[in-house]
């Protein structure tokens, strides 16, 4: 390895940086070339005179800024990012609370992209359909047949909007592959990834199977009706529980009071806040929402609800982006976890 300028260690920019940025000069002017071997660890430590962990984290910046790949056993290589393969997301990140949700669906993309010395690149769509748009035209115009994980905007029911859904499409049709994430699809032409949702509903009713709780009710979830009975019958409940359809937050309040239910599943995270507000912030029963996704987070009032396991969706993205043999359509669910709320 031949001598090259010292870092500058009383900078403002941090070492790892100066580091990853030296070694991205050097692979950019080609004097390492694609798929060849870059200096060990042991090597950089020695020559610049830096500690082996700032090293190591100049490393992982390089291969975070597509110039580098590791290889397990042999170090890490250099990257033409010409021709390095990319897959794209298109997600809403401008909230601290899609961040914290959304982390995890990157982090499972990621690891994926990684074992594979492929690139991901991430864009902030706002949930808004015309930032949404915009990054898959970004997308599409250099690259059509592109790979894209998309988490597009949705109405209150989690429904991908019908105008996001038909760029979806016609993207898809000029030759991108897409997979939707975390959002219900109308159209059946593109592959989804979804929260099972009655597992989640399972998961919230079992609560109740250590609790005094005897009279309970589903908001919405009349499709899951015959199974959610089942699922209490075979766990020895002898609670009776009803399901009803929103109608209205006066009118919910006033079915709540008139049955006198001690327990309360409702139709999404944010029906369940309203009924609280609704109510004077004082309900006399136990109280869960259901989302799984941005409105799980939510701060107060804090419900108990179900969350995905969107690190698992991030990697079954990927796998189901690169099968063997695609198949035409898919729809696949991942597992729920419990959410500890104060109300429930």
């Amino acid at each position: 390895m031949k001598k090259r300028n010292k870092i500058m260690k009383d900078s403002n920019v941090p070492l790892y940086q100066q580091v990853s940025a030296m070694l991205a000069r050097d692979i950019k002017s080609g004097r390492f070339k694609p798929d060849t071997p870059l200096p060990s660890i042991n090597c950089i430590e020695a020559e610049l005179g830096v500690a082996r962990n700032t090293v190591i984290q100049a490393m992982r910046q390089l291969v975070q800024d597509g110039f580098a790949v590791a290889k397990h056993g042999k170090g890490f290589y250099a990257v033409d990012q010409k021709q390095q393969p990319v897959l794209n997301m298109v997600l809403p990140l401008h909230h601290y609370y899609y961040i914290q949700v959304y982390v995890n669906l990157i982090a499972g993309a990621q690891e994926m992209a990684d074992q594979n010395g492929e690139r991901l690149q991430i864009y902030n769509s706002s949930e808004t359909h015309a930032g949404f748009v915009s990054a898959l035209r970004e997308i599409s115009s250099s690259r059509p047949d592109a790979r894209i994980i998309a988490v597009p905007p949705c109405n209150g029911n989690g429904i991908v909007l019908d105008k996001s859904s038909k760029e979806l499409e016609k993207i898809s049709k000029g030759g991108a592959k897409v997979i939707v994430v975390d959002r219900k699809l109308r159209s059946t032409g593109i592959p989804q990834i979804t929260q099972d949702r009655l597992e989640g509903r399972k998961l919230l009713l079992s609560r109740l199977f250590t609790k005094a709780s005897r009279k309970a009710v589903f908001f919405n979830a009349s499709e899951h009706a015959r199974e959610l009975k089942r699922f209490a019958n075979e766990q020895s409940w002898k609670g009776s529980l009803a399901f009803e359809s929103t109608s209205g937050l006066s009118d919910d309040l006033a079915l709540l009071k008139e049955n006198r239910y001690d327990a309360v599943f409702c139709s999404n995270d944010l029906h369940a806040r309203r009924l609280i507000n609704a109510a004077g912030g004082k309900v006399d029963f136990m109280l869960a929402g259901y989302d799984g996704t941005v409105n799980a987070t939510s701060g107060s009032p804090r419900i108990s609800t179900v969350n995905s396991n969107l690190m698992q969706a991030g990697e079954l993205a990927y796998s189901l982006m690169n099968p063997v043999k695609p198949p035409e359509y898919s729809r696949t669910c991942v597992k729920p976890f419990f959410v500890q709320g104060e109300t429930f």
